[in-house]
C-alpha cells in the first residue's frame, strides 16, 4: 500500500512521520517553518524554531483557548504545554516543570517569558510585574555573542509558587553557573539593578534550611492524609450494622487529623441512618413511630418498659381485619375501617373488681369493646372523649382510660344499642336513664398483658384526631371515675412480687387496692 502523502503545512506530530528519519524530520519542520507554524509535537514534547521576528502567535484569548480544551485537539504551541502543566496542580495538587533546552539564540528566553504569560493569565491574575520577571532576569549578566546580542550566561530555574487570593505569589531563584568560577551566589552582575536583585536573593537564601523544613513537613502531611483516608475506606464499619453501633476505626495521628477523623465518623454515621430509615417502608416507619412514642411516654417512668423494647408491635393480634363479620358490621363504618389495635384484654368490673373477658378494639376514630365471639358491640368511646391515660410505675398491666363526659347525636346513637328492653330506665349506660345517664358510664379499666402497646396506639389516635395528646399519668394513686362516684386507685407492691403482671383487685367503698 502506497504511504500517505504528508500534508501541505506538514505534520503536528513528528511521530506520525513515515519513515522517522532525520531528514524527513527536518524536511517537515522546514515545511511548517516556512509557513510560519514554528511549533511541532514529538509525542509529549514541543519543538520551537525560532523565527527572528515577531509573529500574532500570542494573545489572552488563545490561553483561554488552550485552557479550556485539551492540548492535542489544537495545533502545537507553548500554551498547550503550560496549560496542561497548569491543570495538573490545580486538579491533582501536584508540582509541575517545563524544561526549555536548546542553543543559544534558539529562543529559550522568549520561550519562558511566553509560559510565564500563560502561567499568569490562567491563574486569573493581572500580573503585569509577574509577566516581567522575565525583563528582571536579564539583569543577571545576560551578554551579546557572535549569534544571539542578548544570551544568557547562566542558566536560570524559576519557581512560581501560588499561594491563594489574598497572599501574594512567592518566587524563589536559583542560578546554575555555566562557567568555571561562577558559584550559586557569585554572579557577574554589570549594572545596579542586577546587583539589587542580587542582594535581595541573597537575603532570601539564609532561610533557605526552614523553607525546606516547611516543604517537608506540608509533603508529610499530605502523605500522612492519603494514608489515613486509604487505609479508612477498607475499615470502614459495614452497611448493614445499627446506626446505634459506635464502631469507627482509630485514628492514626490524633494530632494531624482528629478533626478530620471527627468530621467524617459524623459523616459516616448520617450515611448509615440515611439508609437505614430508606430501607423502611410505610409501615415500618408507623411502627417505628409507635415505639418512639412508647419510649417517649415510658422510659424510666414504667418498670416493664424494658422487656417491651425487643418486641415489635403487632396491632391485630386476633387478625380482626380478615374477619368477614367485622367487616360487615362495625367495620363497614367509615369511622372503625381501620384497626390500629386488636386483643382479646379483660375488662375490671367496677363494682366488685371482677374481670371479664372481651375484645378492645382501637380504630382510627374510637376505642371499641365487643363481646370476643360474637362481636357485638358492648361499648363505644369516641377518640375526641379521651382525655386521660392512667398506669402505675409497676410492671402491672392495668390501664385506666379516663373518658370525658360528653354526649350529643352520635353518642346517643352509639350506645342506643346497649340499652336492653330488660334493663331499667336508670341502669348506668341507658340514654333514656336521665339526664346523668352518660356520666354513670364513667372511666374504663383493662387489663391486657399488651398494656403499654395498647396505651401508646391509643394515645396517637387520640392525638391524630383531637389534635393534642391526651395526658399520661403514671403514678401508684389516682383518682378514676367510677360512673356513680369518684373512686381513688391505689397501688401496692407486696413483698418482691412488683416485677410480674399479677395484680389482685379489691373494692372498698370509695377506694380500689391493686395488690401486685
Amino acid at each position: 500500500m502506497a504511504e500517505p502523502e504528508p500534508a501541505p503545512a506538514g505534520l503536528a506530530d513528528a511521530v506520525l512521520l513515515a519513515p522517522l528519519t532525520e531528514d524527513s524530520f527536518l524536511h517537515n519542520l522546514h515545511v511548517r517553518y516556512k509557513r510560519d507554524i514554528i511549533y511541532t509535537y514529538v509525542g509529549n514534547a514541543l519543538v520551537s524554531v525560532n523565527p527572528c521576528r515577531a509573529l500574532p502567535l500570542y494573545s489572552a484569548e488563545l490561553v483561554r483557548t488552550y485552557l479550556a480544551r485539551p492540548p492535542y485537539l489544537l495545533p502545537p504551541h507553548l500554551y498547550a504545554i503550560t496549560a496542561t502543566a497548569y491543570r495538573w496542580v490545580r486538579d491533582r495538587n501536584e508540582n509541575q516543570c517545563i524544561v526549555i533546552t536548546g542553543e543559544s539564540g534558539a529562543g529559550k528566553t522568549e520561550a519562558a517569558r511566553v509560559c510565564l504569560q500563560c502561567a499568569v493569565v490562567a491563574g486569573g491574575g493581572g500580573g503585569g510585574a509577574l509577566a516581567a520577571a522575565g525583563t528582571l532576569l536579564e539583569a543577571f549578566g545576560n551578554a551579546a555573542t557572535a549569534r544571539n546580542h542578548n544570551a544568557s550566561r547562566f542558566v536560570r530555574a524559576l519557581c512560581y509558587r501560588a499561594l491563594s487570593e489574598t497572599r501574594r505569589p512567592r518566587w524563589s531563584l536559583y542560578s546554575l553557573s555555566r562557567r568555571s568560577g561562577y558559584g550559586v551566589l557569585k554572579l557577574n552582575i554589570n549594572n545596579e539593578a542586577g546587583a539589587s536583585v542580587a542582594a535581595c536573593a541573597a537575603e532570601g537564601g539564609a532561610g533557605g534550611a526552614a523553607g525546606a523544613t516547611r516543604v517537608i513537613w506540608r509533603a508529610w502531611c499530605a502523605h500522612a492524609r492519603r494514608c489515613y483516608l486509604a487505609a479508612l475506606w477498607a475499615r470502614l464499619p459495614a452497611r448493614h450494622r445499627s446506626p446505634a453501633c459506635a464502631a469507627w476505626p482509630p485514628c492514626p495521628q490524633p494530632r494531624l487529623l482528629a478533626r478530620t477523623d471527627a468530621l467524617l465518623r459524623r459523616l459516616h454515621h448520617r450515611w448509615r441512618c440515611h439508609l437505614y430509615r430508606r430501607a423502611f417502608d410505610q409501615t415500618a416507619r408507623n411502627r417505628m413511630r409507635e415505639k418512639v412514642t412508647a419510649s417517649v411516654l415510658f422510659k424510666d417512668r414504667k418498670l416493664n418498659y424494658a422487656r417491651s423494647v425487643g418486641h415489635p408491635f403487632v396491632g391485630d393480634y386476633v387478625r380482626l381485619r380478615a374477619s368477614a363479620a367485622w367487616r360487615r358490621g362495625l367495620g363497614a363504618a367509615a369511622a372503625d375501617r381501620y384497626v390500629v389495635f386488636a386483643d382479646v384484654v379483660g375488662k375490671v368490673a367496677r363494682s366488685s373488681g371482677r374481670v371479664s373477658r372481651c375484645l378492645a378494639v382501637v380504630s382510627t376514630g374510637a376505642l371499641l369493646l365487643l363481646e370476643a365471639r360474637s362481636l357485638r358491640l358492648k361499648r363505644r368511646v369516641p377518640a375526641h372523649c379521651v382525655y386521660r391515660l392512667s398506669l402505675s410505675p409497676y410492671a402491672d398491666d392495668l390501664l385506666v382510660v379516663h373518658v370525658r363526659a360528653c354526649g350529643g347525636l352520635e353518642s346517643s346513637t352509639e350506645e342506643l344499642s346497649q340499652c336492653s328492653s330488660r334493663e331499667p330506665l336508670d341502669a348506668p349506660g341507658c340514654l333514656f336513664g336521665g339526664e346523668g345517664a352518660w356520666r354513670r358510664r364513667g372511666d374504663l379499666l383493662v387489663r391486657t398483658c399488651h398494656v403499654l402497646e395498647l396505651a401508646t396506639k391509643l394515645f396517637l389516635v387520640v392525638q391524630n384526631a383531637v389534635g393534642a395528646p391526651p395526658h399520661v399519668n403514671i403514678a401508684t394513686e389516682f383518682e378514676a371515675n367510677f360512673g356513680q362516684q369518684m373512686v381513688t386507685v391505689s397501688f401496692h407492691a407486696v413483698g418482691g412480687a412488683a416485677g410480674d403482671g399479677g395484680a389482685r383487685l379489691l373494692r372498698r367503698g370509695s377506694r380500689m387496692d391493686v395488690l401486685l
